[in-house]
């Protein structure tokens, strides 16, 4: 992976270079050296899951789920009228 993919993904993501290092986990002179010289294997990959899982996260979740923001229990103060 070159420079110019590695910056694509950046933009992308709406990142600045401090935010992709730290959320790589890399040092920032190691992702220097990958957009000069090319990144190795892992740190591609890196990147790539990184770039998946904000772009695509939502299209993971099955069709059926539904994140319903009230809870199901009643509270204590709430009886249930007969």
């Amino acid at each position: 992976m070159d420079g110019g993919k590695i910056e694509w993904i950046r933009k992308d993501l709406g990142i600045s270079w401090v935010e992709f290092h730290r959320e790589l986990g890399i040092s920032r002179m190691t992702l220097w050296r990958c957009r000069q010289e090319g990144a190795p294997k892992l740190i591609a990959l890196a990147i790539l899951g990184l770039w998946y899982s904000r772009k695509m996260g939502g299209l993971l979740e099955s069709p059926g789920e539904k994140h319903s923001a009230v809870s199901p229990r009643r509270t204590k103060n709430s009886k249930k009228k007969a």
